[in-house]
């Protein structure tokens, strides 16, 4: 499931975010919003999943965020929201270090 690959990434990266305000200021949590948004998606989807007297949504809806319904070639919609959030983060870090 998506969300032990995202656990571990997002805290990865959520440990480095306050260096990196530090350093370049409240712009890098403009860059985060977006992957914050995404991850609490997922929660809230995996949250429905499991207690369905919670459920907003349809449970075809709730997997299709839950599981990658993509390929091993290709991610899903969902998925590839992910990583462009991770891409702009990257890009942005990029810059700043180019920059220095």
């Amino acid at each position: 499931m998506r969300w032990d690959k995202i656990v571990n990434a997002y805290t990865e990266i959520e440990s480095h975010q306050l260096a990196a305000e530090v350093l370049w200021g409240t712009e890098i949590t403009k860059k985060m919003k977006l992957l914050n948004e995404k991850v609490t998606k997922l929660r809230i989807a995996l949250e429905q999943h499991l207690y369905p007297e919670m459920r907003t949504k349809k449970p075809e809806t709730i997997d299709n965020i839950i599981y990658n319904q993509g390929n091993d070639i290709e991610d899903d919609d969902f998925g590839k929201e992910i990583n462009q959030s991770i891409g702009e983060i990257k890009n942005f870090i990029k810059d700043k270090l180019k920059n220095k």
